[in-house]
């Protein structure tokens, strides 16, 4: 489960989701403990159930639907391997900034970038307590072609008025942008 907002943890999760079947273990990701206190959401988590019945009826009824104030994304669980297709140099998750901040939604950048490829998911970055649009935004594509073909069609380019051209490229870790 992706995009997850708030201060979101393991029972709110498991309430959610528990209605679609038995679960084994559910989780929400978190920072870092500090001083013995668990960290804030990362915004994503993990579901595991009983039976794959279950799990698949989760994603049609959840993907894609408003949880909290934002679209969330739920999948199937994919290892890095399977994401990239065993090769470690590949990508399908993009970095989006120079967006408009205001008349744009998560639809908007979806149907604006299907073009490149099959897009699973979407996080368009808002404010935790105004809910404006930051700017940016992660656009994750279901093959390392779409997320490829993406920075080609739109890096560089102006887009929706904006002051600055669109910057597209690999999203990255902390550690590998310093």
């Amino acid at each position: 489960i992706k995009s997850l907002t708030g201060p979101r943890h393991h029972v709110s999760l498991f309430d959610s989701f528990s209605v679609f079947g038995n679960l084994l273990s559910c989780k929400v990701a978190s920072a870092k403990t500090v001083n013995g206190l668990k960290g804030e959401s990362l915004g994503y988590g993990f579901v595991h159930f009983e039976n794959e019945a279950d799990a698949q009826t989760a994603i049609e009824k959840v993907d894609g639907k408003s949880i909290g104030g934002q679209v969330v994304s739920v999948a199937h669980f994919k290892s890095k391997s399977e994401r990239t297709g065993g090769k470690g140099s590949t990508y399908t998750n993009c970095y989006i900034k120079n967006l408009p901040t205001e008349d744009f939604d998560e639809k908007e950048l979806m149907s604006t970038f299907e073009a490149c490829g099959k897009v699973s998911s979407v996080m368009l970055a808002r404010d935790k307590e105004t809910n404006a649009l930051k700017g940016f935004a992660f656009i994750n594509f279901e093959t390392s072609e779409g997320a490829a073909a993406a920075v080609e069609q739109f890096n560089g380019k102006d887009f929706k008025g904006t002051d600055k051209p669109l910057f597209v490229g690999p999203a990255q870790k902390k550690e590998q942008r310093m």
